[in-house]
C-alpha cells in the first residue's frame, strides 16, 4: 500500500570530468634517446639510397611544342566551346600519340638504335615474341623477319609514348606537346618531330578527304550529263512525234530537261 507521507528517496549519480594525461616531454625524450641509434640509422640509409639515386639517375630535360587546332574544326566564334568541340579536341590530342604519327617520329629520329629507347633489359612481350618464333616454324624466314621487325616497332612506340605528355592549355584550341630526354636536344627534336608529324597526318587525312569528295562529285556529274541528254533527247522526240494537242506534256518535258541542266552546270562549277 502506498504511504504518501513517506519520502521517496532518489539516487544521485555523481559524475567526474574525465581529464586527459598532459603529454610527458620527458617520456617522449627517453623514448627518442633509447631508439636514438635506429632513428639516425634509418634516416642515414635511406639518405644515402637517395643521393645515390641521384647520382646513378641522369636528368630528364623536357621540351615542348604547341599545335594549334584549325577553326575550320572547331567552332571559330569566340563563344565557349560546344560538347562537339571538346570531342574534336579530345580526338586530336589523341592523333598525336597514336602510332601513325610516332611511328613517322621513331623512323626520322632513328630511335631504334637510341640506347636511351632499346634498353635491352627483360622483356616478357620478348620472351613472348621468341617462343612464337620458334613455335611457327612453318612460316618463311622474310615472314618472321617482318614480324619481328613490326613487334620491334611497336615498342619503341610505346616507349616514346611513355616520354610523351599532351595536354591542352587551358580552354584554347592550342595543344602543348611536352617530350622528355636524357638529351635536351633529342628532347627538343622529339617534340618538333612529332607537330610536324601531326601535321602532316592533318594535310593527309584533309587531302584524301578531299580525294574522296573529288571523285563522289566528279561521278555525280557524270550521272546529271547523262540525265541532262536523256531528257533533251526525251522533249526532241516528243516535239518531233508532232502531237500539237499535248503541249502541257511538251512543256513538262522541255522543264525537266531545263531543270536537270541547270543542276548538271552547278554541280559542274563545283568541281571546276
Amino acid at each position: 500500500m502506498y504511504n504518501p507521507l513517506r519520502p521517496i528517496s532518489y539516487q544521485q549519480i555523481s559524475t567526474t570530468a574525465a581529464h586527459e594525461r598532459p603529454l610527458d616531454i620527458k617520456a617522449l625524450f627517453r623514448v627518442l634517446y633509447s631508439n636514438a641509434l635506429t632513428i639516425l640509422g634509418s634516416a642515414a640509409v635511406f639518405g644515402c639510397l637517395a643521393l645515390l639515386y641521384i647520382l646513378i639517375t641522369p636528368p630528364t630535360f623536357l621540351a615542348s611544342a604547341q599545335l594549334m587546332i584549325s577553326a575550320q574544326k572547331v567552332g571559330a566564334s569566340n563563344d565557349q566551346p560546344t560538347a562537339a568541340d571538346e570531342m574534336i579536341i579530345e580526338s586530336q590530342m589523341e592523333i598525336i600519340k597514336s602510332g601513325e604519327v610516332l611511328r613517322g617520329v621513331v623512323t626520322d629520329l632513328g630511335l631504334a638504335s637510341n640506347p636511351e629507347f632499346t634498353s635491352g633489359g627483360f622483356s616478357i612481350s620478348e620472351v613472348l615474341h621468341s617462343l612464337l618464333a620458334m613455335l611457327s616454324s612453318s612460316k618463311s624466314s622474310d615472314g618472321q623477319a617482318a614480324v619481328s621487325e613490326d613487334a620491334a616497332e611497336n615498342e619503341l612506340v610505346v616507349e616514346l609514348r611513355r616520354q610523351l605528355w599532351v595536354r591542352r592549355v587551358g580552354q584554347s584550341t592550342v595543344m602543348e606537346v611536352s617530350a622528355g630526354s636524357t638529351d635536351p636536344q633529342m628532347a627538343a627534336a622529339i617534340a618538333n618531330s612529332v607537330a610536324q608529324h601531326f601535321i602532316s597526318h592533318d594535310i593527309a587525312t584533309r587531302s584524301q578527304s578531299a580525294q574522296r569528295s573529288s571523285d563522289w562529285l566528279a561521278e555525280r556529274v557524270a550521272h546529271l550529263k547523262a540525265d541532262v541528254l536523256v531528257a533533251d533527247r526525251a522533249a526532241t522526240q516528243f516535239q518531233a512525234a508532232g502531237d500539237p494537242g499535248d503541249k502541257f506534256k511538251l512543256a513538262e518535258l522541255k522543264s525537266a530537261a531545263d531543270t536537270a541542266r541547270r543542276l548538271y552546270e552547278t554541280y559542274l562549277l563545283n568541281l571546276s
